[in-house]
């Protein structure tokens, strides 16, 4: 998904809003693989871009998880028993917890 971000719908600060990928209906392709127009530093620039998103996604996701602690705990605990879990479920536990809102 960060690839593609990248390189097909120029979300990235450092490039801009430019289409790295492949035209569409190119068989057998995807990404920026084949691309003789494309330098290694281009290339470089567009992998930097993609590590920084998911740099950013994990570092996000600790974030979410630690604040959360409880939460993901009393999840845990319920997918342990339940095995699966529905929206409305996960709604209730996290309503059912203090000073969270759904």
């Amino acid at each position: 998904m960060a690839r593609r971000m990248v390189t097909e719908f120029g979300m990235s600060p450092k490039l801009g809003p430019v289409r790295y990928a492949h035209a569409t209906g190119a068989y057998l392709r995807s990404g920026i693989s084949g691309r003789e127009d494309l330098s290694p530093a281009t290339i470089a620039h567009i992998d930097e871009e993609i590590h920084r998103l998911l740099n950013e996604a994990q570092t996000t996701a600790r974030q979410i998880l630690t604040e959360h602690l409880e939460v993901l705990h009393e999840v845990a605990k319920f997918l342990k028993d339940k095995e699966v879990i529905s929206g409305d479920q996960l709604t209730s536990i996290i309503s059912s917890m203090p000073n969270l809102e759904v």
